[in-house]
């Protein structure tokens, strides 16, 4: 399978934005990001100490900044992945991508979420920003998804291959080839005890599910996912589903990555691949953001909502945007 480096565009002005191409940005200082205290007069000249930490319109002040790529991720509690990182202790997003920079095996990246039938936004642009820092790193790579979410992803990721999980023969070939490579799932629905597929109402989905463990069985190396009815999620502590309601998954990981996104998680594991390599590997933003809008226009919905708007799990992709700014500047904190 050829695979190359992500090709770059020298002039976001006269080319379309890829969203690997590697745009330039000004670093911002610690100083740009600090305002004066509530309640002091913006006019007079302001000792240092009378400034606050402050989170600036990109990047989160270097006080403030969380201490690994994982917590950055998990900026919320909303449903409980906070609790969850904390459960588990560690530094999950640090050993998933150490697992990826030593392995010697070719790298599976599964992803999609049914969602009334059709892909969702948050999986597969974190399956993109994996799969491109894999590449730009040498190793081969391939995503599986069902044809809908492959549609979303071959225009952006050309030199990449795809596997259609729809197809028997195609899941079959992976049951057979599964000591041969590497599963990485991102967002993909697991299946429960009672041989069903549920969303994150506990509706059953049963009748949408790709059903990935036909294909790589009920256990991979990573997975990542946001609410607990993931694949993987199995290997949460028992505590967790019964305090946030979630029915359990079946399906186990080796390194558990819970993030208040997905994608986020994804992205932090990008980030922590972006310290062990010493260069940024993470995509950049605009192409990215325009990535995920072709994406709507192809048919993504956004997860919470079932609609056709340029949201991941009701978060505007103003957030995406800031997250990667964030991890980016954590990045260059490690490596500076």
């Amino acid at each position: 399978m050829p695979q190359s480096a992500r090709p770059d565009v020298a002039n976001v002005d006269e080319a379309p934005v890829h969203p690997y191409a590697r745009t330039g940005r000004r670093r911002i200082r610690a100083a740009e990001t600090l305002r004066p205290a509530r309640g002091l007069d913006a006019r007079r000249p302001i000792p240092a100490c009378e400034f606050e930490p402050a989170i600036s319109d990109r990047v989160i002040h270097v006080y403030e900044m969380p201490k690994t790529a994982n917590q950055l991720a998990t900026p919320d509690n909303t449903r409980g992945m906070i609790d969850l990182l904390q459960g588990l202790g560690g530094n999950p997003a640090r050993d998933g991508a150490q697992l990826l920079w030593s392995s010697k095996s070719d790298c599976l990246i599964c992803t999609g979420f049914p969602v009334a039938g059709h892909p969702e936004t948050d999986g597969p642009p974190g399956a993109a920003a994996l799969a491109g820092a894999l590449l730009d790193l040498g190793k081969r790579v391939w995503i599986a998804s069902w044809p809908e979410v492959i549609t979303l992803l071959q225009p952006w990721l050309p030199v990449l291959d795809f596997i259609d999980i729809a197809s028997e023969a195609n899941r079959s070939s992976l049951a057979d080839r599964r000591r041969d490579y590497c599963a990485t799932m991102i967002e993909v629905c697991s299946v429960t005890a009672d041989g069903r597929y549920y969303n994150m109402r506990g509706t059953d989905i049963s009748n949408q599910a790709p059903r990935f463990e036909d294909a790589i069985g009920t256990s991979c190396e990573l997975a990542i996912g946001d609410g607990g009815n993931e694949f993987g999620m199995g290997a949460a502590p028992s505590a967790f589903f019964q305090k946030w309601g979630v029915i359990a998954p079946v399906t186990k990981a080796g390194i558990l990555i819970p993030a208040s996104v997905s994608n986020f998680g994804a992205y932090a594991v990008v980030a922590e691949l972006s310290v062990l390599c010493g260069r940024d590997l993470l995509p950049a933003s605009p192409g990215h953001i325009r990535m995920i809008e072709d994406m709507v226009d192809r048919g993504a919905v956004c997860g919470f909502t079932g609609k056709l708007i340029p949201q991941v799990d009701g978060r505007g992709l103003d957030e995406t945007a800031e997250m990667l700014e964030n991890l980016r500047e954590w990045v260059s904190m490690q490596t500076s």
